[in-house]
């Protein structure tokens, strides 16, 4: 089994508050002699459209700085033409068993199992009864060791981390029964599990750019992290990489710890902690490592009359709801292609469970969402109008 991993790869970006509208107003001359894309064709190499990003008058941030963060932010709104990648070589999966263990109840997660359920159904492979981990680590592995005792020809797991269930993949990897990852970033575990993500790293990176462009490069911004899920740390990373590479008038005021426990709590505690510490005007901009937090962060800022951009990443429901609404504290959120993901996840363990090489995986693309494009997220994960999972995969299942 070959899989060819890449690490940070090019991460993309986001969009400023003052409206795509706004930015054609400006002076797109100063864009093209910076010799940015977009001012050619419009076309990238993936073949979606690109729109020509602008400098705004701006009393704060380097021009060039902001108007490359707003050339990355317009070419990541677009929710048309975007590649997504897929595998080339046709084979027989055969008629096999594939179980599928969830970190817990969540509607993104459900997104994702129901692509494995509808690939399944496309692919001719059974699917056994979803198994909800309760976000118990405990119950996670327990899951793992009974799929692995059931005989099941092929594990997939969404947003699991390797490292809190070792003893379990192990004993899956030495009866090799091959396991997938949706939305995981198992660094470390190469061989082990196949990831099948967007990566945090290009995430981070991704939100960056976005509040480069709506600060107008004069960003003052709260960090918070939760080490409980390996991919938040590494958002954190690309996020942080990229403002002190690429905004030198940014400042991250400082890095805050979270978990998933709090989320049980009003605030969450650890938000209302940061607001009584840091006082109205000390930072602008608050990163939380997921929607889960940014929602009730963003509520609670608005009770207390904060004046604060929140944002978070993949893409829920409520808050692509609470981000179209517009206003200034729900932001912005990164969306990834979750239904998508559940193809492919199924696509490579049935390619390992054939001996068959696999494929990249690692680099599935995200889309910014704000409140000039949240109607295009009507599910709030990605879901391309344009892609057809169903043909772009059942053509290489032979006998499917």
């Amino acid at each position: 089994m070959v899989r060819t991993r890449t690490r940070e790869a090019s991460g993309e970006p986001q969009k400023a508050s003052v409206g795509r509208a706004g930015w054609l107003l400006a002076v797109v001359v100063v864009v093209c002699g910076l010799g940015f894309v977009g001012c050619g064709s419009g076309d990238d190499s993936s073949g979606s459209t690109v729109r020509t990003a602008t400098i705004v008058a701006s009393s704060g941030g380097d021009q060039e700085v902001v108007a490359k963060a707003k050339v990355q932010v317009e070419q990541l709104m677009e929710t048309e033409g975007v590649k997504l990648p897929a595998p080339t070589e046709p084979f027989d999966p055969g008629k096999k068993r594939v179980a599928v263990i969830l970190a817990g109840q969540d509607a993104g997660f459900d997104a994702m199992n129901e692509g494995v359920h509808e690939a399944a159904r496309t692919m001719g492979w059974t699917v056994g009864p979803s198994m909800d981990g309760k976000f118990s680590p405990t119950a996670q592995a327990g899951f793992i060791q009974q799929a692995v005792q059931e005989k099941y020809d092929a594990i997939i797991l969404l947003v699991i981390d390797a490292a809190t269930v070792e003893s379990a993949l192990a004993a899956a990897n030495k009866a090799n029964i091959p396991v997938a990852c949706v939305m995981c970033d198992n660094e470390g575990y190469e061989g082990k599990i196949y990831d099948v993500t967007t990566g945090g790293y290009p995430a981070g990176q991704a939100m960056a750019q976005y509040v480069i462009a709506d600060s107008g490069g004069k960003a003052k911004i709260l960090v918070f992290n939760d080490k409980g899920f390996a991919i938040n740390p590494r958002r954190v990373a690309g996020f942080e990489d990229t403002i002190a590479k690429d905004c030198p008038g940014c400042k991250v005021v400082a890095d805050l710890q979270t978990s998933a426990a709090e989320l049980s709590d009003a605030g969450p505690p650890s938000w209302l902690g940061a607001l009584r510490r840091y006082p109205e005007g000390s930072f602008d901009y608050v990163v939380w490592p997921g929607d889960y937090w940014a929602v009730p962060a963003g509520k609670t800022a608005q009770e207390q009359g904060r004046e604060v951009g929140v944002t978070g990443y993949d893409g829920t429901p409520e808050m692509v709801g609470l981000i179209k609404q517009g206003g200034t504290v729900f932001k912005a959120t990164i969306s990834a292609p979750f239904p998508y993901l559940g193809w492919a996840a199924l696509d490579v363990v049935a390619r390992a469970s054939a001996g068959h090489d696999v494929w990249d995986t690692t680099q599935m693309p995200v889309r910014l969402v704000t409140a000039d494009n949240a109607a295009d997220f009507p599910h709030g994960w990605f879901v391309p109008r344009d892609v057809d999972p169903k043909a772009t995969f059942g053509k290489l299942w032979q006998g499917s």
